[in-house]
Parts: structure tokens; C-alpha cells; sequence
């Protein structure tokens, strides 16, 4: 038994509660993260069906193509849309031309 002040080398049990519980944090992490990116989403969805007039589907696809035409992350270009509406500001240009042309196409 150690005394007190000594110092103790952590046993393997001790190394794997640790790696266990960073990989808890970060599976939370993730899981937060990906709620948040799925509402951001979801908002954008919506404001793509009520302005095209389409359904859920359809919705995705723009907004899918919008990221691969683009080069942006999906979560990215759904902020951008979902930023655009609660505040009234302009998307950035090459996405209001590509979203434009998506509208128009069907």
C-alpha cells in the first residue's frame, strides 16, 4: 500500500476507464453535434419546400446539390439558407445563382 504523497503508476484498468471515458465525451460530442447539424437541416428543408413548393425529397436533393456544386459541407450551405432567413441577409452569390437555377429546374 502506498503511503501518502507517494506516487502511484496508474494500473491498465486505471488507462482504460480513461480511454473509456474520452471515448463517451467524444461519442457525445458527435452525437450533439449531429442533433444540431439535422435541425440546421431540417430548417433549411423547410424553407426550400415552402419557397420551390416540393416536397421533403425534393428538398433534400436541392439542398444536397447545392453542397456538392458549391463545395460546401450540407450543414454549411443549410446555415448559410437558415441564417439568410432569420435575418435577412444575402446567401453568399454562387449559392443564390446555383439555388436559382435548382428552383427553375425539375
Amino acid at each position: 500500500m502506498a503511503a501518502a504523497g507517494d506516487h502511484v503508476d496508474p494500473s491498465p484498468a486505471d488507462d482504460l476507464v480513461d480511454w473509456g471515458r474520452d471515448q463517451l465525451v467524444q461519442e457525445v460530442l458527435t452525437l450533439r453535434q449531429a442533433v444540431l447539424s439535422r435541425d440546421i437541416i431540417g430548417q433549411a428543408k423547410g424553407m426550400i419546400r415552402l419557397i420551390a413548393g416540393c416536397d421533403d425529397t425534393r428538398s433534400f436533393e436541392i439542398l444536397s446539390r447545392l453542397s456538392q456544386d458549391t463545395n460546401r459541407r450540407l450543414r454549411e450551405v443549410a446555415t448559410e439558407i437558415v441564417q439568410s432567413g432569420a435575418t435577412g441577409a444575402a446567401v453568399p452569390a454562387d449559392v443564390a445563382v446555383r439555388l436559382s437555377e435548382l428552383l427553375v429546374v425539375r
